[in-house]
């Protein structure tokens, strides 16, 4: 596949959610878009966001060749929240892999400010982002109180302390409780009772929920079974949702890009179809590099006949390999420095379980989406976890997805349908 060149088309890519209420509430709803204010040195770290984001989804295909979902953002919030505990090499190493600003307060309070946007940003789309700092009040030291303080202001994190000894089934229920709640009851297992470590010092949670409808949705009656061919060769006959209507469009040699609204058009689903499906590992290394950007910068609207798979997945995720391959060492390692999480006495401890649970729906009405990442603190390793003629966009074959916030372009999800 030949380079892309830097006059590519479109999109602003999708985010992934919208609301389940009925049509009185939705009528109620302030339905004005809320475009997110960032600084200028904020919208850059939008941008580090994204391509850190789109490298973790190439290294994800490059594990398993096959379909693939994750949050960028639930990650990267993870270890936002990690970061000011980190000291050292190992802050230093977190605050560049991420690349939100010069320290970890920077890191911090740019994710702050961008959550909070980011829900006030469609009152027709349910997004919620939670937080939780689960603490084990067993052995002769404890994580600084400092650090939970500054944790609690900016992450706006729920906070919980138990032995992780005693208060062994407490603690499940506690953390799946917390974990149905703020994901609409679609991460409801989020800690099995091989998960929790009781030797570990906490575990950093959080929660990514999304749910809202198309703005303009796909008939019901135009879903059909239809043939999808995977990468291996291999063909089977899918649901796939069809519709002809305005949307934002790219296309050239080598691919098609494909942008549909939610709610008030603050969160889209941009799908990224390669013409040759051997030519999807190529668009993901340049997507994670500049194609991502230069796609944003130039769609443009036309009539399109689509055809979309209707699907669900669930996964789970070790995100620990897909950062190593961005570059993010430290933390993973019994090197790793947390000295302003821990007092000194404390060593040795490190990131021992960094997992994903991500969940998506995508049918004629809309989407919902889902995500937890909980990132473990401990000594010993866990158990392993054209305008008149339409285009026609027919998504027959593997193709990359995502949900952003349309302003800035910020990646919630991303993903292979495979």
């Amino acid at each position: 596949m030949k380079k892309i060149s830097s006059n590519f088309g479109a999109l602003s890519i999708a985010v992934l959610l919208l609301a389940a209420c009925n049509s009185e509430d939705e009528d109620n709803r302030n339905v004005k878009r809320q475009d997110i204010v960032l600084t200028k040195a904020q919208t850059e770290y939008v941008e580090s966001g994204n391509e850190l984001g789109l490298e973790l989804l190439a290294n994800q295909f490059k594990e398993n060749n096959g379909a693939c979902l994750i949050s960028p953002l639930s990650s990267q919030i993870a270890l936002g929240m990690l970061a000011p505990g980190a000291a050292g090499e190992t802050q230093d190493q977190i605050v560049s892999t991420l690349g939100f600003g010069d320290d970890a307060t920077a890191t911090i309070q740019y994710l702050s400010t961008l959550t909070k946007q980011l829900k006030e940003a469609d009152m027709k789309t349910d997004l919620e982002v939670s937080n939780m700092l689960l603490t084990n009040t067993a052995g002769s030291t404890s994580i600084k109180q400092d650090y939970i303080d500054l944790v609690s202001e900016y992450s706006d994190a729920e906070l919980y302390s138990a032995n992780f000894f005693e208060d062994r089934d407490q603690i499940i229920d506690k953390v799946n409780s917390w974990s149905s709640k703020h994901t609409g009851g679609r991460i409801p297992a989020l800690m099995s009772e091989n998960d929790l470590n009781e030797l570990a010092k906490g575990y950093i949670i959080n929660a990514l929920y999304f749910k809202s409808k198309w703005s303009s949705p796909f008939s019901k009656e135009e879903t059909k079974n239809d043939k999808f061919t995977y990468l291996d060769g291999k063909e089977d006959r899918i649901p796939m949702m069809h519709k002809t209507s305005d949307f934002s469009y790219y296309e050239d040699d080598d691919l098609q890009a494909l942008q549909m609204d939610y709610g008030n058009g603050a969160f889209a689903y941009t799908a990224i179809l390669p013409k040759d499906a051997e030519d999807l590992e190529d668009i993901l290394d340049q997507l994670s590099e500049d194609l991502y950007e230069e796609i944003l910068s130039s769609s443009s609207t036309c009539k399109v006949s689509v055809s979309l798979p209707k699907y669900k997945r669930e996964v789970t995720v070790n995100m620990i390999p897909l950062y190593i391959s961005a570059g993010l060492t430290l933390p993973f390692t019994k090197e790793a420095d947390l000295s302003n999480m821990l007092e000194k006495k404390d060593k040795g401890y490190y990131v021992t379980d960094f997992t994903q649970k991500v969940y998506i729906d995508v049918d004629e009405s809309g989407a919902e989406a889902a995500a937890t990442s909980k990132l473990e603190i401990g000594y010993v390793t866990a158990p392993p976890v054209d305008v008149t003629k339409p285009k026609v966009f027919k998504a027959d074959h593997p193709f990359v997805y995502l949900i952003t916030e349309t302003s800035t372009g910020t990646i919630l999800f991303a993903g292979i349908y495979n």
